[in-house]
């Protein structure tokens, strides 16, 4: 792990809670759907350690931008 971004970029807790039409979800549970079908046979394909590692990756990819944003120069 390469470390937390500095607390000031960990404190916000909003909670932000959209609302949509019956129109929206019917359109969203046509898409969302069977694209999830879609992935969870994809993802089976791969053992549950070789998933574990790529999560891993990407947590640490995330934590990288998230301290080189931190770390930036404002004026740059």
């Amino acid at each position: 792990m390469l470390g937390k971004p500095p607390a000031e970029h960990r404190t916000e807790r909003r909670v932000v809670t959209l609302r949509g039409s019956p129109h929206i979800q019917e359109r969203a549970d046509a898409f969302f759907t069977p694209l999830a079908e879609r992935l969870d046979t994809l993802l089976a394909e791969y053992p549950p350690e070789l998933l574990n590692q790529f999560a891993t990756l990407l947590s640490d990819l995330r934590d990288a931008m998230d301290i080189q944003l931190a770390q930036r120069d404002p004026h740059s």
